[in-house]
Formats: structure tokens, C-alpha cells, sequence
């Protein structure tokens, strides 16, 4: 790919996320999420490296959250 290189240096070569760590109760805390920061992987072939510079949080995401029964799966907190 004719870009990989330019791409991974504006990117940078950490990858930050931010991971559940706990099923808040209550108000959201920062206590109740980690900040993880990895390497960026290269792409393989037939593999993207993708960008988000924006990212949607609906406010049912909170009852994802919650340890209720749903009617979808929840996601599981992040065990450090």
C-alpha cells in the first residue's frame, strides 16, 4: 500500500482505547473506565488501517452497560 507509511506516522504508534472496566452504579465515574493505550499493528494484506474521528455514544449504551437482563447481549468489563 502506497500510504501505510504516512498513515502510521500521522497516527502515531500508540492506539488509544477506552475500556469498561466496571458496571457503574449510579452516576458514570471515570473510576468506571480504563485508558489503554497499544501499538497500532500494521495492516496485513488485504487489511485497512482505519481512522475514527468521531464516535457516537446513543444513550442506550447505558442499559448495556447495567448488569439487567436485555434484550441484547452485554458487554463485558474490561478485567485488568
Amino acid at each position: 500500500m502506497f500510504c501505510d507509511n504516512y498513515l502510521l506516522a500521522q497516527l502515531g504508534s500508540e492506539d488509544q482505547q477506552i475500556l469498561l472496566k466496571s458496571r457503574p452504579l449510579g452516576e458514570l465515574k471515570e473510576s468506571d473506565f480504563a485508558l489503554v493505550e497499544t501499538p497500532i499493528p500494521e495492516p496485513g494484506e488485504d487489511e485497512v488501517l482505519n481512522r475514527t474521528i468521531y464516535l457516537c455514544l446513543d444513550p442506550y449504551m447505558r442499559d448495556q452497560m447495567s448488569d439487567r437482563v436485555i434484550h441484547q447481549l452485554n458487554p463485558l468489563p474490561h478485567t485488568t
